[in-house]
């Protein structure tokens, strides 16, 4: 009974410092300390229960400090997450996700990679992967890869007009 009382105890003790990091996040963030900021999310990420959230939360502050740019363990907590779908289509023009379309960082291909070998992944969602990956190749001058892309996605090539639309 005593290691059960003491174990709930020191989950409710784990949970309540847990939640402060990500409330003193947000305290730092409206005190404009995003050093500290920062530096808190990245513990709120530790938690696999509060992960998905320090990671948004991180993202949406380097975006407001201009810093879109690869933040180590985000694609996986999303990637883990049951609603994974619904984060990658809100998230997809971010430079920490994939950016505009442009020549790709190593970090957004492999998160193209992981988008097409997932088969929980929107089908929609993967077509746009092969869309945004032959735009890569367009604006890397590889008109023979950007070529095997385009084909990949079955979009039609020969249109007939049948009438007003």
């Amino acid at each position: 009974m005593k290691f059960l009382t003491a174990t709930v105890l020191s989950l409710s003790i784990f949970s309540v410092a847990i939640a402060n990091d990500y409330e003193d996040a947000w305290a730092a963030i409206h005190k404009k300390n995003y050093k500290e900021a920062v530096l808190l999310l990245k513990k709120v990420t530790q938690n696999p229960a509060t992960a998905l959230d320090g990671y948004c939360t991180l993202l949406y502050l380097q975006t407001y400090l201009g810093k879109e740019q690869e933040i180590d363990g985000l694609v996986t907590s999303i990637m883990s997450n049951a609603d994974k779908n619904s984060y990658i289509y809100s998230l997809w023009f971010n430079g920490a996700i994939l950016g505009q379309y442009s020549k790709k960082q190593p970090y957004q291909l492999a998160f193209l990679n992981k988008v097409d070998q997932d088969n929980s992944i929107n089908g929609t969602l993967k077509q746009a992967s092969k869309y945004v990956r032959a735009m890569h190749y367009i604006f890397s001058n590889d008109d023979e890869n950007a070529g095997k892309n385009w084909k990949q996605i079955g979009s039609l090539q020969e249109w007939q007009i049948l009438g007003p639309f």
